[in-house]
């Protein structure tokens, strides 16, 4: 939602849409972590069922691929996945303690500050050397 209306609002502008979204008049990166996506595709599978072009996928279809797979032993396909990828009561919670985050959080800023000012000030400069050539063509 919050994506969409910045591009309304960009596109009705007349403005480039960069892919960043405005937040109470401070623009920010969006950044997709995939191990997280992956996490959250699972966690929403455990609960719902999912329908994509017309085709309802439900965790009921992987806990029978899996195993249907653990029966050919040796000749498994899926080696790697464990009962412990399929099952809620034998997953692994992550349970990082909200200092570490917050400390993400404000390294992942930081970084965003100085990323910031680093491409103002090359394209101040980029203006800067447009403007000297424009003049020197202009001398001539």
């Amino acid at each position: 939602m919050l994506k969409t209306d910045n591009e309304r609002k960009r596109n009705l502008n007349g403005e480039h849409n960069d892919g960043t979204v405005e937040i109470a008049g401070q623009e920010s990166s969006v950044v997709y972590d995939p191990p997280h996506l992956l996490n959250g595709l699972r966690n929403n599978l455990l609960t719902k069922d999912m329908v994509l072009k017309g085709k309802v996928a439900s965790w009921k279809d992987i806990l029978t691929v899996f195993k249907t797979d653990c029966q050919l032993g040796h000749t498994r396909m899926n080696k790697k996945l464990t009962e412990h990828h399929l099952y809620s009561d034998k997953m692994k919670k992550n349970k990082k303690p909200q200092r570490q985050v917050k400390s993400l959080v404000k390294q992942w800023l930081r970084l965003e500050k100085q990323w910031n000012s680093w491409i103002n000030s090359l394209t101040a400069s980029m203006d800067h050397e447009d403007a000297l050539l424009s003049e020197s063509y202009e001398d001539q």
